[in-house]
Parts: structure tokens; sequence; C-alpha cells
């Protein structure tokens, strides 16, 4: 019989288990033979089944039910083994936010499994992602409008070097500092409430750097738009805009989005250095778009004045103080001339919006922003709209403070980079539902708090708030309100914050620090009345 499934073509693969599935009875081996129906239906069968974001069914879950449950039940790995550890290992950095991995699980048996978990070839980061994604399309549709903010970070593991495979330079490739860098799409509404991590794309650059590389890393940022796209698709009633920095302002990003306007938009900051040409509605006129923006007729007028910019403290070389800059704001469109290496294209119709400080402190350069738009109108509301889409790029960077500083990603230790990149995955969702915490009280203060915290976590606030006495003596006596901004400010008085005038709500830092004490104390309680 061999001879004859072979001569019809039919390939070997080797024989059964002898189990079947289910059975608990050996049975006898048989033989598997293949026919390939296509040219490559060897790589076809090892290639993963791909679901689109947001195709699972909602998750029914109860009162009682953790932010984790919520976060890692949706996972699409075939080994039922593998989506219930995953779970677990969620769970468990939930109780345990930022703590090293023999505290998250104590139990001998326990962190074996995690250990194994994370250096087990068939996962990855993405698949621990995966699952969080979900979760993210649902909370998506509910806008009107998501911003998917991309950024680039590094993580600094120099002392791993000599005991971690798979890290790189960070820097020059003469330096010592080894590392992996990181580039994450984190998705907010237009008040600026983290909604989830979209992405989380690793990579360690080489020792020697390659003659000829395979694939820029400039192209980052369009597998990010990608992503974009895909929660578009996904949200068919919500408006997707991605949003990058000056690095992202690439030729070939504005056209990609140009063919591809209906699932997402884009903005981004113009980068100077580039003298990218445009051409305003009128034939005769074409220069660099700074050179347009400083003298053709679209920019002539601002159509708002005296809005202010808070511009945020910067060390190292470009060091700065924290101040607040009043500017103005300019709209007009353009058509963007396709770069010399790139004479075939045709040009990209886009709004620019020009962000100028008028009165700069003295010996200070004004700050200027020119923001290109797939997305605009000439007016006030849609320049200002504009405006606060690319400032919502700086929740990004309070998001990656609160993924070092607060979950330690870089004091982790394993042996493998992907293991760490693994460790990422569940670090980032757990700075994610910080940094969430602190947008929810600003962004939608009247959210009933039983849709964010679980009742025991509201159980334990609200007695440790009762018996320690943190509220003023008028309140002490009062209700609770219903709210999550009132349950958020209960939550950081417990981490010994006080509200004032100047500072109504609490900072990511202050609520890291309570849910670890909260997060300890739900753990005695759940024990305590365990039978």
């Amino acid at each position: 019989p061999a001879t004859g499934y072979r001569a019809a073509g039919w390939s070997y693969v080797g024989p059964t288990s002898g189990r079947p599935p289910g059975s608990a009875v050996a049975a006898e081996p048989k033989d598997v033979w293949l026919r390939g129906l296509s040219a490559d239906w060897e790589a076809s069968l090892r290639r993963p089944p791909v679901r689109a974001p947001g195709s699972f069914p909602a998750l029914v879950l109860s009162d009682e039910s953790s932010w984790s449950r919520c976060e890692f039940a949706r996972s699409d790995l075939v080994d039922g083994r593998l989506r219930r550890r995953l779970e677990r290992l969620g769970a468990g950095w939930e109780r345990h936010p930022g703590a090293p991995l023999p505290a998250i699980f104590p139990g001998s048996a326990e962190q074996q499994a995690a250990y194994r978990f994370l250096h087990n070839k068939q996962v990855d980061g993405e698949d621990i992602l995966q699952p969080h994604r979900e979760a993210l399309v649902e909370r998506c549709r509910q806008a009107s409008a998501v911003l998917l903010v991309q950024d680039t970070t590094t993580l600094n593991y120099t002392g791993l070097a000599d005991s971690t495979q798979g890290l790189g330079p960070l820097q020059e490739r003469t330096s010592s500092a080894r590392g992996l860098f990181v580039h994450a799409a984190v998705a907010f509404t237009e008040g600026r409430r983290a909604l989830g991590v979209s992405g989380l794309e690793t990579w360690a650059r080489p020792e020697v750097e390659p003659e000829a590389e395979r694939e820029k890393e400039s192209r980052r940022w369009f597998r990010g738009f990608d992503q974009g796209r895909a929660l578009g698709r996904a949200c068919p009633h919500t408006r997707v805009v991605v949003v990058g920095d000056r690095e992202s302002d690439i030729y070939a990003l504005l056209k990609w989005q140009a063919e591809h306007a209906d699932e997402a938009g884009l903005v981004v900051r113009a980068n100077a250095s580039r003298r990218r040409r445009v051409q305003v509605w009128d034939p005769q006129l074409r220069a660099t778009m700074l050179r347009t923006l400083e003298s053709q007729p679209d920019f002539e007028t601002p159509v708002k004045t005296g809005r202010e910019v808070l511009i945020d403290a910067q060390g190292g070389k470009r060091a700065r103080g924290r101040r607040t800059a009043v500017t103005e704001l300019r709209i007009g469109q353009v058509e963007l001339q396709p770069p010399k290496e790139r004479p075939d294209d045709g040009p990209v119709t886009a709004w620019v919006v020009r962000v100028l400080e008028t009165d700069p402190p003295a010996g200070q350069a004004p700050l200027e922003w020119p923001l290109v738009s797939s997305e605009g109108g000439p007016t006030a509301e849609w320049a200002e709209r504009i405006v606060g889409w690319y400032e919502a790029r700086w929740g990004i960077e309070e998001y990656f403070r609160v993924l070092k500083s607060g979950t330690r990603i870089e004091d982790r230790r394993l042996q493998e980079a992907d293991a760490l990149v693994k460790c990422l995955a569940f670090d980032a969702i757990t700075a994610w539902r910080v940094c969430s915490l602190d947008r929810y009280a600003r962004d939608a203060p009247d959210t009933p708090a039983a849709e964010v915290l679980t009742d025991d976590e509201r159980q334990v606030i609200g007695a440790v708030v009762r018996a320690e006495r943190l509220l003023p003596p008028a309140e002490r006596e009062k209700p609770f309100a219903p709210d999550i901004r009132s349950w958020v400010v209960l939550l950081a008085r417990m981490a010994g914050w006080r509200p004032s005038k100047r500072s109504p709500l609490p900072g990511n830092q202050v609520l890291w620090r309570a849910c670890v004490q909260l997060q300890t104390m739900v753990r005695v309680m759940q024990a305590a009345r365990a039978p």
C-alpha cells in the first residue's frame, strides 16, 4: 500500500500517537499520508489560522469578574492548555502588578508553569496580545472617533547582555548598551483615555550592521497604520485616526493612507528637515511646506488665537523647562508633491495646520508644529480638533513611563529575549489598566464605578477609607457616589494622596501605588473568606 500511495503522489508524514482524542486507552498507531492540492500545501498547514480583530463573540461576565478575565479570556491559541495557562498568567499579573516573577507566582508548580509558558516556542507576544485586542475592539466600537497613537521606545537590558540571548545594541554599535526596541500602538479616545494596546513590535538590532538591510526600520510606521486599518474595519461606525510624530512623516505612508482613506485617517507632524514640497490650490504656487505656511494666502489669517499648549519638561540635548505656550492656528489644504525618487506617484491631498507660538519667552525658540492631516476643513473647529489629536500623542509618552517605572519591565530576568517580549505583553496590558483609570476620571467621569472596578475592589476601597478616616469630617458619614471619578479619588487617598484646587485628580504614579496596595488587600480578603 505504501508504494501505491507514493506512486499516486502522496507524502508520508509519520505515525499517530496511538491515543485517540479524549481516550484514556492507547490504540495502535496509524500511518498518516497527505496529498497536497497546492504547491505550498506544507507551508499552508504550518501557518496558524488568522482571525480578524473583533470576530470573537462578546464575553458574558459577572460583576465579580476581574479585568484580566476580560483581557485574556478570548485567546485563539489552538492548544486549550495554553489558553488556560494564558488566562492564569494574566490573573497573576493583575494580582501582583509590577512584582518580580517569583512574587507573581510564589507556588513552585505555578512558577515552573509560568517559566515554561514564557519559554514555549509555540507562543509569542502576539498570542498574548490577541485576546486583549478583542476587548479593545469592543471599547473602540463605543466611540465615534479613536486615535491610534504609535511611537517607539527602548528597553535597556545591558546587565543581561552576557546571560540573555537575543539582545542587541541600543545606540551606536560601539556602545555597551544592549536591549530591545519596542514600537507600540495604543488606542485613545479624543479625551485621551487609553482604550488598549493594539500592537507591540519588538526587535533587536544586529551586532554588526548588515551590508543590505532586509527591511528598513521605518516600515514599522506602515505596519502601525495597517493596525489602524484593521481596527477601522472591525469598527465600521468609528473613525480611526493613526497619529505619529516627525519620524512618521514619510511620503509613502501618506500615499498609502490616501489609497485606504475609507479604513483609517492619518495625522503626522511634518519633519522640517525633509523639505517636503507642496502646492496650494493655485497652479502657480509651489514651494516647500514651511515656506508655504509662512507666505501663501491660504495661511494668512489665523482661524484661532490664544490657544494654550502645555509643553512638558525635557532633559538631554534639548533640555527645557515645563511651560505653557500661547499659540495661533492656521489651516489650509495643499497637495503634497512626490519626492524625486518617486516621480511616477501623483500628489496627495491633505490639510495642514500650523501651530505657532507668537510670543515665546526671551531666549527660547517659539513652539511651531506643522501638522499634516488626512481629515479636516477650513474652520477653527477642525484646526483645534487636529491639534487635539496630535496632543493625544503625549498619552503614549505617559504610558511608556508607567510601563517602565510601574511594571519595572526592564528589571525582568530571563534567559531569552523572546521570553522578555512575552513578559512585555503582560506588563503592557497591566500598564494600560492603570493609565485607563487615570483618564476615566477625566474623560468619562460619570461612568458607573461598577463597570470599571469589581465588587471586591470597591468593598476594600470603601472599608479602608472608612476605617482610616481618609475623608474630611463633613463627608465621612455620606454614602459614596457611584461614579468612577469619585472612586478613583477614593483609591488615590489610600496611597496618601489628597485632592486640591491645583490637583483635583491623581496622576498615574499615585494610582499605580494605590493599585498595588488595593490588589494586596483584595487577595487577603478573598483568602480569608475562602472555605
